[in-house]
């Protein structure tokens, strides 16, 4: 199943990351209050298209980029929600230290004498949030760090799939019989039309592009379908022709063929003439076979290369999207 290195994206939870440095604290962060259900919208509608014969495995590309744009999607609302509580958490302290500074500075301004223990102890909180809060950049820092990695582990595993599926494909073409005397039945495929309409934050912005790829990949993979299935109906509507006169002709020569000796005698030139009508179909019929294979073969060739532009322009998009990510972090601190 060419599904199922999808399970094997990276995956990590929000309260172990980061959890390779030992000396960061894990701040303990509540869900952002208010944060609106559109922050993460994505628009759906549907449409069809119709396909045949051996172009019918492309449907399992069409489904294959829906689960990428929906998995991209949910690894971009994890860590919106997990960047902005980190920020909420910076924020609130940021408030915190303000106040207790401002606090600070009244009461050190109305007293000559040393510092009382209401001073003091204001201090020593103080430099217990300071230093909170000094872990808490620390943990953020080091959150983009492994986020970068995320994503780039996460782009290998994609080119990783989009190999796996699109071999699996032309294995399942290469197998089937492109033959437009059998293959006559057009099937039906629905195809989902996304749209990723995030409110993100700055730090994960960069991760919009994503989807958007995954979407637009599929929808060149349906224009493929229509290209070829056009192609295909040709030719079958073609071979219906040459069968609607073969199969008169076959069924009046094996008439002819039924009969005594004698009688196919006397009918020698009409027998004859039958049989080089139907030999002439005939050959017609095997030359439209061969030529809807070499259409399924062209379309092998060209999915090979197209794989290959793929897996290339997958894996620009995340670093692209890992560069600006790095960038935000480092304009942030």
């Amino acid at each position: 199943n060419p599904e199922t290195p999808t399970n094997q994206n990276p995956s990590t939870s929000s309260s172990d990351f980061p959890s390779q440095s030992s000396t960061l604290t894990v701040p303990t962060l509540t869900p952002v209050a208010n944060t609106p259900a559109d922050n993460y919208l994505v628009e759906v509608s549907t449409s069809s298209v119709n396909s045949i014969s051996y172009i019918n495995h492309l449907n399992v590309l069409v489904i294959f980029y829906g689960n990428q744009f929906n998995s991209i999607v949910q690894t971009i609302k994890r860590h919106d929600l997990k960047i902005r509580s980190l920020f909420e958490k910076e924020e609130q302290l940021m408030m915190a230290i303000n106040l207790a500074q401002k606090n600070l500075t009244s009461m050190k301004n109305i007293r000559a004498e040393k510092f009382n223990s209401e001073i003091t102890n204001l201090k020593n909180t103080l430099s217990k949030q300071r230093e909170e809060h000094e872990q808490l950049q620390l943990y953020i820092r080091s959150y983009g760090e492994n986020l970068s990695k995320e994503l780039l582990d996460i782009s290998k595993v994609k080119a990783q799939i989009i190999e796996a599926n699109f071999n699996e494909v032309c294995k399942k073409i290469r197998e089937s019989d492109p033959d437009p005397s059998i293959s006559n039945t057009t099937e039906r495929f629905k195809i989902p039309l996304q749209q990723f309409k995030g409110n993100l934050i700055v730090h994960t912005e960069p991760l919009e592009t994503i989807p958007a790829f995954f979407q637009n990949e599929m929808l060149q993979i349906v224009d493929t379908i229509n290209v070829y299935t056009k192609k295909a109906l040709a030719l079958i509507s073609r071979d219906s022709v040459y069968k609607r006169q073969l199969d008169p002709l076959t069924e009046k020569l094996a008439d002819y063929l039924s009969k005594s000796k004698d009688y196919q005698k006397l009918n020698k030139l009409d027998i004859d003439a039958l049989k080089k009508q139907c030999a002439s179909l005939t050959k017609e019929r095997r030359n439209l076979a061969k030529e809807m294979e070499r259409q399924s073969e062209t379309l092998c060739d060209n999915l090979d290369s197209l794989k290959e532009i793929v897996i290339a322009a997958s894996t620009e998009r995340f670093l692209d999207a890992i560069e600006n990510i790095k960038y935000s972090y480092q304009d942030k601190f």
